[in-house]
C-alpha cells in the first residue's frame, strides 16, 4: 500500500508538473517596449534552434515592430497582441507564451498535453507581441515616451474622451501616438458612418483620414500577405468573449465554428454572435480579423481576453492560465485542416499564400500581386503548376518606340543609360530602367 501510494503521488506531480508548466515562473515585468525588446532577444539567443526574432517595420516613432517565430516551418499562423495600447497586457501574455513553449520545447515534455515538438517541427506560430507600441509606452509614461519632436507637438491636437473605467487619460489610450485606431484602419467597410467612430485624431475610435494610413498597419498588412499562414487571431482584453464570424459560408463557416468551438471550451468565453451554422449577416468592420477573414478566407477570430476593470497585475496569472494553450490549439487546428489548403502561390519561388479553392488565389493575385513589379508569380494546385504570371515578360511587349519616348523625358540626374530597342534584352539588370519601362507601358 505505501509503494502504491507513493508511486501515485509520483504519478500526480508528474502530471502536474507538466501540465502546470512554469506556472509559478511567471513574468514579473512590466512589459513596456525596451522590455519586450529585451527579453525577446534573451529568448532568441537561448532558444535559437526554435525561435527566430525579427522586425517587419517601423512605427510612427521609430519603434521595431517585432515578430517572434516559433517553429521550424514557414507555414502556420499569426497572434498579434497589443494593437490597442490600453490593452498592453496581452503583449506580456504572448511573451508568456514564448517563454513557456520555448522551455517546454528545450526540456522535451509537453505543455497542457500538447507535444511541443510534433507541432512546431510540422508548422510555426508567428507572434506579434506588440503591434502599437508607440502607444504602449505612452501608456506607461505619457509624454516623455514620445520621440520625435513633431509627434509631441501634435499631441495637444488629439482628442481624448475620457473613460471612467480606465485609471488615467494616459492607460486610456488606445490609438497609436497619431490618434490613430489600428484596429479600425483596415480595409473593410471602412469609412462608413458609426456612433463608435470619431471624427478626428483621438485617443480612440478614429479609423484615419484613410484605410491603410498608418506605417503600423502597412508593415502588418505586407508581412501577412506574404506569410503563408492558416489562422489570424487577435488578442485584445474587453469582455471576454470571442468575435469569430465574419459572415463566412459553407466550407469557410464549418471551419472557423470549428475552431470557434473548441475556443469556448477551453477558455469559457463567449462567441459572439453565438455559436450557429445558420447566421444572417453580422457587421463586423476595419478590424485586422475582418480584413484576414475577408481578404484571405482564412479563419480570422479576436479573442477578448479579459474582463471591463481587471488590474494588469493582480489578475495576470488569472488572465495567463485561461488562455495559455490557446496558440498550440490554434496550431493543431491550422495542421489538421493543412490538408484542405492544396493551393499554393509563389512570388519568386517562395511560398506566399495557401488557399481551399484557386478562385481564392486569382483573387488575392489581382488585388495585391499583380501591379508589382518585377514578380514571376506560380500558382500550384495539388501539386500541379496551374497559373504562371510573369509581368516582366508580359510587359515588356509594349511598343518599345512609345516606352523609348518616355524613357527620353527622364532628368538626366538618374544617370539612366537609354538604349536602342534591340538593345533592352541587355539591361534586365537595370532595375528602375525596367520599372519604368513597366509603368509607362501600363498607360
Amino acid at each position: 500500500m505505501r509503494f502504491k501510494g507513493i508511486l501515485y503521488f509520483l504519478i500526480v506531480y508528474m502530471i502536474i508538473g507538466v501540465f502546470s508548466v512554469y506556472a509559478d515562473d511567471l513574468i514579473k515585468e512590466d512589459i513596456d517596449y525596451t522590455e519586450l525588446t529585451k527579453q525577446l532577444k534573451m529568448f532568441e539567443k537561448e532558444y535559437s534552434d526554435i525561435l527566430s526574432v525579427y522586425s517587419i517595420g517601423k512605427s510612427c516613432d521609430n519603434r521595431d515592430l517585432w515578430v517572434a517565430k516559433l517553429g521550424k516551418s514557414n507555414i502556420g499562423i499569426i497572434i498579434i497582441g497589443a494593437i490597442h495600447a490600453r490593452e498592453r497586457i496581452t503583449a506580456k501574455v504572448l511573451l508568456q507564451n514564448i517563454k513557456d513553449y520555448c522551455k517546454a520545447y528545450k526540456e522535451g515534455v509537453s505543455f497542457e498535453g500538447y507535444n511541443l515538438k510534433e507541432l512546431l517541427d510540422k508548422a510555426s506560430i508567428y507572434f506579434i507581441p506588440m503591434t502599437n507600441p508607440d502607444g504602449v509606452d505612452y501608456t506607461f509614461y505619457g509624454k516623455k515616451a514620445v520621440r520625435d519632436k513633431n509627434l509631441l507637438k501634435n499631441l495637444k491636437n488629439i482628442r481624448v474622451k475620457k473613460d471612467p473605467s480606465w485609471k488615467s487619460n494616459i492607460m486610456d489610450w488606445k490609438a497609436n501616438i497619431r490618434g490613430i485606431d489600428l484596429n479600425r484602419q483596415w480595409n473593410v467597410l471602412w469609412g462608413i458612418p458609426s456612433r463608435f467612430i470619431r471624427r478626428r485624431p483621438s485617443n480612440d475610435h478614429f479609423q484615419g483620414f484613410k484605410p491603410h494610413s498608418e506605417p503600423e498597419v502597412k508593415a502588418l498588412e505586407q508581412f501577412t500577405l506574404n506569410t503563408p499562414c492558416l489562422g489570424y487571431y487577435a488578442y485584445h482584453t474587453q469582455g471576454s468573449v470571442l468575435f469569430w464570424y465574419k459572415n463566412q459560408k459553407g466550407i469557410y463557416l464549418d471551419e472557423v465554428y470549428d475552431i470557434t468551438r473548441g475556443l469556448k471550451n477551453i477558455t469559457g468565453f463567449k462567441p459572439i454572435p453565438k455559436l450557429s451554422k445558420s447566421l444572417r449577416y453580422w457587421d463586423t468592420r476595419m478590424g485586422y480579423a475582418d480584413w484576414t477573414a475577408y481578404k484571405l478566407k482564412k479563419p480570422s477570430i479576436t479573442l477578448e481576453l479579459a474582463w471591463n476593470g481587471y488590474d494588469e497585475k493582480r489578475d495576470f496569472k488569472k488572465i495567463y492560465l485561461s488562455v495559455k494553450k490557446v496558440p498550440l490549439y490554434l496550431l493543431k487546428k491550422a495542421i489538421d485542416y493543412s490538408k484542405f489548403y492544396n493551393v499554393e502561390v509563389y512570388k519568386e519561388d517562395k511560398l506566399v499564400q495557401l488557399f481551399r479553392d484557386l478562385n481564392d488565389a486569382k483573387i488575392y493575385i489581382e488585388k495585391f500581386i499583380k501591379d508589382k513589379f518585377d514578380r514571376e508569380v506560380k500558382v500550384f494546385e495539388n501539386g500541379a503548376l496551374v497559373l504562371t504570371l510573369n509581368e516582366k515578360k508580359q510587359n515588356l511587349k509594349v511598343n518599345l518606340n512609345i516606352v523609348k519616348e518616355k524613357i527620353n523625358k527622364i532628368e538626366d540626374d538618374m544617370n539612366v543609360l537609354i538604349m536602342k530597342p534591340e538593345d533592352f534584352a541587355k539591361i534586365k539588370h537595370q532595375i528602375m530602367v525596367i520599372k519604368i519601362l513597366f509603368s509607362f507601358g501600363k498607360m
